[in-house]
């Protein structure tokens, strides 16, 4: 019987979250992570959530979908954005509605918050996060990102 449920993550959800991280690294960049690292990061998170709030799609235990939520404050509007980061399903359980279900608990735990948008980026050439996006009802912005990587 199917038990879904969204909740935040707690700390024992660290090693799913972490060896989750080093899978969605390497799937969409090619990108080795060191699991060790990757681990602590996460558990920083989760025991400081000023630094961000991870949200988990289950079905009774088994993490099937997850986020995280960093937070940005806009001084312009006086109110915060939430961003959306390190999305991902388990491969077995995409495409059945998993994420777009977490979204629109986003959404709604961001109304509730005061949040005046919710955000993401993703890399320019993964058209398959832009169109699940904009099926989802989010728009391209107006803002390009820039960076400078430091490490």
């Amino acid at each position: 019987m199917s038990q879904i449920r969204i909740s935040q993550a707690i700390g024992t959800d660290a090693p799913v979250l972490a060896q989750q991280n080093v899978a969605l690294a390497l799937e969409s960049e090619g990108m080795v992570l060191n699991p060790a690292t990757t681990l602590a990061a996460v558990q920083r998170i989760l025991g400081n959530p000023v630094l961000g709030t991870y949200y988990t799609l289950r079905n009774q235990d088994v993490i099937l979908c997850r986020l995280l939520i960093t937070y940005e404050y806009s001084d312009w509007r006086d109110m915060p954005y939430w961003w959306i980061q390190s999305v991902y399903t388990e491969p077995g359980h995409r495409g059945k509605g998993y994420f777009r279900q977490l979204y629109r608990h986003i959404l709604e735990e961001a109304k509730a918050a005061g949040a005046g948008s919710v955000r993401l980026y993703f890399a320019a050439g993964n058209l398959a996060a832009g169109t699940a996006y904009q099926q989802l009802g989010m728009e391209t912005g107006h803002y390009v990102v820039g960076q400078q990587d430091l490490c």
